[in-house]
């Protein structure tokens, strides 16, 4: 119907669990942390929000689905609703003590 043809696509990654290698502050990476009943977002300086995703898809896997960025924003979904002011927290907590 819209003429879209599927192609083959191949993404490879190197050593998945090896820590992401930077010495800055997250914080300055940061301009908010918010959180609704379902999701947090994180909303970062322009062109941070991939690079921020990977370290809270890294560091912050147990207690989240998953990250999804875009320019400057970062959409994580906590593995349960329940617990969602915790998860908040708790990356607050890893960005502002990341080192």
């Amino acid at each position: 119907m819209f003429g879209i043809i599927e192609l083959p696509v191949e993404y490879l990654l190197g050593n998945c669990n090896s820590p992401i290698d930077y010495h800055g502050s997250l914080v300055d990476l940061v301009k908010s942390i918010e959180a609704n009943e379902c999701q947090i977002i994180v909303k970062t300086s322009s062109g941070s929000a991939m690079f921020l995703a990977g370290f809270i898809d890294h560091y912050c896997i147990t207690d989240s689905l998953g990250a999804v960025a875009g320019d400057d924003t970062i959409f994580i979904a906590p593995r349960s609703i329940k617990t969602i002011k915790k998860h908040l927290k708790n990356i607050q907590a890893f960005i502002e003590n990341f080192n």
